[in-house]
């Protein structure tokens, strides 16, 4: 069999359980540090809010902007997260 074909279909079981369990790690990594932003962008925001400066602080509105494709990719992550698990149910 020529060298050039030993791509995906001879990685050994031990090998791509690692990488599962890798993707894993770093998609969970993911879904919790973008949660995390997301408590500290909202508190930040609501404080804002209470003190009646929100839509005068011209920085924290283009903050809200630019977290909005973000829950998207947190969600992904923790899709990710379950379907590269491996554990049932």
């Amino acid at each position: 069999m020529a060298r050039g074909r030993e791509g995906l279909v001879r990685i050994s079981e031990k090998r791509m359980a690692g990488i599962r369990f890798r993707c894993c790690i770093y998609s969970y990594h993911v879904m919790v540090g973008l949660g995390t932003i997301f408590i500290a962008v909202m508190v930040v925001a609501a404080l804002l809010l209470w003190r009646g400066k929100l839509y005068d602080s011209r920085w924290m509105l283009w903050t809200l902007m630019l977290c909005v494709p973000l829950p998207y990719i947190a969600n992904t992550a923790g899709w990710m997260t379950a379907e590269l698990d491996g554990s049932p149910g």
